[in-house]
């Protein structure tokens, strides 16, 4: 979990909903690890999503259409989450 996520815990407001959905249960897995150890998030839900779910988005449609797995995460920001954990450094 990079730089990509502490930005968007920084600019995400208190009981704020982040939803992951992804093809890869390793990157799910960790980015619960980051979200719920490190910064406090809350898990609303984190599951496998079933075969026959309505695709969302085209990355979502394109992985269903292969017959791949996808999970999702849905967590929401606490009171009590850090602002940063390291810092923030983007190149111009």
């Amino acid at each position: 979990m990079g730089a990509q996520f502490q930005l968007l815990n920084s600019r995400l407001k208190t009981k704020g909903q982040i939803t992951l959905a992804t093809n890869i249960k390793d990157y799910k897995d960790e980015a619960l690890d980051h979200l719920q150890k490190l910064w406090g998030y809350h898990v609303l839900s984190d599951r496998s999503l079933p075969s026959d779910f309505k695709a969302r988005t085209a990355f979502e449609k394109k992985y269903q259409e292969q017959g791949q797995k996808l999970y999702e995460l849905i967590v929401k920001k606490s009171g009590d989450t850090p602002k940063t954990w390291f810092p923030l450094v983007f190149e111009k």
